[in-house]
């Protein structure tokens, strides 16, 4: 059975990049990326429009957004969502009425660095040991039950630009790992 996912984004669109390479190289057996939705234009849309995917730019300033979004999921037959890089609070009435998965990515080991600028954060703190994390989405910001991790450990002197380059490495190692799970599971 076909799993059909959507991405929410907001940025540059790096990790959504790297999942519609797996997709277009046959790597992901039973998944398909059926709709990419962000909130505002970013570079993240320009690259679901080069690969064909259907897309949406959505104003949540507007709180009938939420209605709406899920008539949208629903109508394109969503099975679960996937927040790459998505800037937004998902809203708790739409959670309860989506009633099914979403999986976000968190540049933290949670519990630690909930929320914005986790790794900003984290380099401040002169943590040693760092990671990301995948987790269900709850209403409670980054407190879902974690489906994986992956850690780094920190290199004295880095700068924060290189460490958070090797974030985003271990974002794109960790997301292609987990849907690449997910295809092997009976």
């Amino acid at each position: 059975m076909l799993t059909r996912w959507a991405v929410f984004v907001s940025g540059e669109g790096s990790n959504l990049q790297n999942i519609l390479t797996l997709e277009s190289e046959g790597e992901l057996k039973s998944q398909s990326i059926e709709l990419v939705v962000a909130n505002k234009s970013c570079p993240a849309i320009e690259k679901a429009q080069r690969y064909s995917k259907n897309n949406v730019v959505v104003d949540f300033r507007n709180p009938e957004v939420w209605a709406e979004l899920l008539e949208v999921l629903n109508q394109a037959k969503i099975d679960k969502i996937f927040l790459l890089g998505f800037m937004k609070i998902i809203s708790s009435g739409f959670i309860r009425s989506w009633a099914k998965p979403i999986v976000n990515l968190h540049p933290s080991l949670l519990p630690q660095y909930k929320g914005l600028q986790a790794i900003e954060r984290a380099f401040v703190a002169k943590e040693e040991r760092m990671g990301v994390s995948l987790h269900e989405v709850v209403a409670e910001l980054d407190s879902g039950p974690i489906l994986k991790q992956a850690e780094l450990w920190r290199i004295p002197g880095e700068s924060l630009e290189v460490l958070t380059e090797r974030f985003h490495k271990l974002e794109h190692k960790l997301v292609r790992d987990y849907l690449l799970d997910l295809d092997i599971r009976p």
